[in-house]
Parts: structure tokens; C-alpha cells; sequence
């Protein structure tokens, strides 16, 4: 999805902005959770965004790795340039 020209900069915004919401949303529930004590959905929405940070560090990654020169694409990875 990312490897035209034209839609890596919105790739790597869409990521850092998924970042960012995560952040300050993993932050409110952590504090949520400090003042209020335990609850189920809350630690279940805290670990919901676990995936998302990772996925969002992964297209970041992948947006990037084809515009610098790391190496060969791979038969699952394919540059277009």
C-alpha cells in the first residue's frame, strides 16, 4: 500500500498519528486504572493497544525501508521505485 511515492508521507503520518492517540490514550487508562483500581475493560482496552503500536512501528518500518537501500527486496517484500 505504502510504496508509491506519493502515499509514503501519508503512511508515515497516519502511523505517528495512531502513535500519538495511543499514547495518550494507553496514558489516561494507566492513570484511570492508579486512581480507580482494577477493572476488566480497562486492562483489556490497555492490552488492545499493544497490537496497534506494533502494527503502526511496522508501517513506519516498511514505508521507510523501501525508499533507503537495506539490502535486496525479498520474494515477500518487493521495492517498486
Amino acid at each position: 500500500m505504502c510504496l508509491n511515492a506519493n502515499q509514503k508521507p501519508c503512511c508515515v503520518t497516519i502511523a505517528l498519528l495512531a502513535i500519538l492517540v495511543g499514547i495518550i490514550e494507553f496514558s489516561y487508562d494507566c492513570i484511570h486504572l492508579a486512581l480507580y483500581g482494577m477493572n476488566k475493560w480497562l486492562v483489556g482496552a490497555l492490552i488492545a493497544w499493544i497490537p496497534i503500536f506494533i502494527a503502526a512501528v511496522f508501517l513506519i518500518i516498511g514505508t521507510l525501508r523501501c525508499s533507503s537501500s537495506f539490502g535486496p527486496p525479498t520474494l515477500m517484500h518487493t521495492c517498486v521505485n
